[in-house]
């Protein structure tokens, strides 16, 4: 009998606000024998149509109280490793045990699952699923920001229940020596999401370097009617060449990317073009190394912006 942890497995993670959800429910369309599913294990206030079958597969338990608990939540376990507080053979674990009832009653033979929650777990998502692929978007913290902001319930908001309890939102006391502990409380939600931004990109960045297993794409590249043939093609063909030789059939459907699948956006909060100065100033101070990395603000406008 095959082992189940050693199913076909494409894991698709970001900092959320990146098309996963599309994702997550149209891979499937494009990769022959493939289920495809959006963050299977976390209950969405604001959709109460996916409540019945959630809870139904995972548990009451799993799905209220359990996800403050590591050994049920892949959120709770993604801050627990960022501030130190679990080892990565017990992350290891918990990621198996989390996934081994999904893969042993999979009706197909590939999984992917698209899911931000696993971004601080990159590198050790090959331990704990030997044949996977892994592919992480990274958005131009400019429209990532702007995206949160415009949120019904954004993070870091006075309405964001999770950030009401510890160790259920990543914030600087996580970390030894951040130096934006002391103010965080003054600082606005603007600046928070900044300060996110830029702390779990780098995070991310850090666990991708310790494996091979993962592509970087940024969104940008993805959903831009320029160039997201080339890219959407390059990524099918990585993550469905897997580690012990297995190569998927697929086909690149581009009718599929004209359809929006999630937005909880009310777009009142503006583009960067109508930032005040001191919004341009948080941006360029939390994400400047970064952006310049992945050649975002390179316009001519937002040099003269941070320069003004």
């Amino acid at each position: 009998m095959i082992n189940a942890l050693e199913t076909p497995a494409i894991f698709i993670t970001s900092m959320g606000r990146t098309g996963t959800q599309f994702l997550g429910h149209k891979m499937s369309q494009m990769i022959d024998d493939c289920t495809s599913v959006h963050e299977p294990d976390v209950l969405w206030l604001d959709r109460p149509n996916e409540w019945y079958k959630k809870i139904n597969e995972h548990g009451i338990i799993r799905m209220t109280l359990g996800r403050f608990k590591t050994c049920y939540s892949l959120r709770a376990l993604n801050i627990a490793r960022q501030s130190g507080n679990i080892t990565d053979s017990q992350i290891i674990i918990y990621l198996k045990q989390l996934r081994i009832g999904i893969l042993e009653n999979l009706k197909s033979g590939i999984y992917l699952e698209a899911n931000a929650q696993v971004r601080g777990l990159i590198d050790l998502l090959p331990s704990a699923f030997p044949n996977s692929r892994i592919v992480y978007i990274i958005r131009d913290p400019r429209f990532w920001v702007q995206s949160r902001m415009n949120m019904t319930i954004s993070f870091y908001s006075r309405c964001d229940v999770m950030s009401w309890f510890k160790n259920s939102r990543l914030k600087p006391y996580h970390f030894e020596g951040d130096s934006y502990e002391k103010r965080w409380r003054k600082m606005s939600q603007f600046e928070k999401l900044c300060w996110a931004w830029s702390r779990e990109t780098s995070y991310s960045l850090e666990c991708i370097r310790k494996t091979d297993t993962v592509k970087v794409i940024r969104f940008e590249d993805l959903f831009h009617e320029k160039t997201r043939d080339e890219t959407f093609t390059q990524m099918l063909q990585f993550i469905t060449t897997f580690p012990n030789g297995f190569k998927a059939n697929w086909q690149y459907k581009p009718a599929l990317l004209s359809k929006k699948v999630h937005s909880t956006a009310k777009g009142k909060f503006p583009e960067w073009t109508k930032w005040s100065d001191d919004r341009v100033k948080q941006v360029y101070r939390h994400c400047r190394g970064l952006m310049e990395q992945f050649n975002y603000g390179i316009e001519p406008e937002w040099q003269d912006k941070i320069h003004s």
